[in-house]
Parts: structure tokens; sequence; C-alpha cells
């Protein structure tokens, strides 16, 4: 009998929560379409290698940049990739990022592809030499799998030894990204 009345509580709580207007009953302010997105945090931590920008083209005045990239991050876990940039300087020791482009590819296959919105960065003196930093922002402008019709916005920061050319890049990424709910 116990386990009767439990059950019709149950039942009670279900039909209670099941309104005609969509929304939960018991939580409208959480009730989403099924197409609608579900915007969280994103973080990563990358490290890049500079290769031959082979294949990037940039307009006339700037420099091509192309990096292979590794790290981890939330939702896509270890990832790979590679980034192509193209900067003009705006001084000897100053530049602007004009276009950027960076594709990251989590472990699964799935690929989340990110749109400069504007960068600049510059050389200054460190305690080994000169250092190179750099803050770009990228759109989140989609991907495949998981990722397909992302959105959302990462602002990145880093920097590089550049005593020898082969040393990597570091960078710490911020930002929201938002994906369709399946």
């Amino acid at each position: 009998m116990k386990s009767l009345k439990v059950t019709a509580a149950l039942a009670a709580l279900v039909v209670m929560g099941c309104a005609t207007d969509g929304s939960t009953g018991l939580r409208p302010d959480v009730a989403r379409s099924a197409n609608a997105e579900l915007s969280r945090p994103f973080t990563a931590r990358q490290i890049a290698y500079a290769v031959a920008p082979t294949g990037v083209t940039c307009p006339a005045g700037t420099i091509p940049g192309l990096e292979n990239n590794s790290g981890v991050g939330t939702g896509l876990g270890n990832y790979t990739g590679q980034a192509w940039t193209c900067i003009a300087f705006t001084s000897p020791s100053t530049f602007n990022f004009v276009s950027s482009e960076n594709h990251v590819v989590a472990a699964n296959g799935d690929e989340l592809v990110f749109t400069l919105v504007h960068g600049a960065g510059g050389l200054r003196p460190n305690r080994r030499g000169l250092g190179l930093y750099y803050v770009i922002e990228y759109d989140i402008t989609g991907g495949t799998g998981r990722f397909a019709g992302a959105t959302g916005r990462v602002t990145v920061t880093g920097g590089k030894e550049i005593a020898s050319p082969v040393n990597p890049s570091y960078s710490d990424i911020v930002g929201t990204i938002s994906l369709a709910q399946y």
C-alpha cells in the first residue's frame, strides 16, 4: 500500500509539471524549446609551435603566421589544431591582428572554429631577453559534431620567449560558448 501512495505522489508531480504553455510548471524560468541554446563558460590552456605558413594568404603589407596547437579545454578535453594569422606592425615593437582563424579538434574528431574579432600584441623586454605578448578576441563561429552551430566569444592571452624561433607560445583562453541543446 505504501508503494502505491509513493507512485501516486510521483504521478501527481509529473502531471503538475506538465503545462499546456510548454513550461514545466515547476520552473517556468528554465523552460526551453528543443532548439534553445545552452550557454556556459569556456576555458582552455594551449601550447602552439610555429610552422612554415604555407597556404596562408594575407593582405599586402601584412605578415602570415601558422601554428600547430594542442591543449585542454572545457567541453573539448584534449585537443589539437591549427591557427593562421595575418599581422600588421603598427610600430617597430607593436602589431595588430588583421585576420586569423583557429580550428581545434577534440579527441573524438569534433571541430570547433574561432574567427578573429580583433587583437594586438607586441615585443617587450623580459628577464630572458625579448618576449612576444598578445591579446586576441575571437568569435566562436561553429564547427562539426556537437559544435555544429556553436557560438560565443573568447579572449586569448598569451606570449612566448623569442630567443629561439622554435620556442612555443602559451595561451590562456577564457570566454563563453553556446551549444544547441540536443
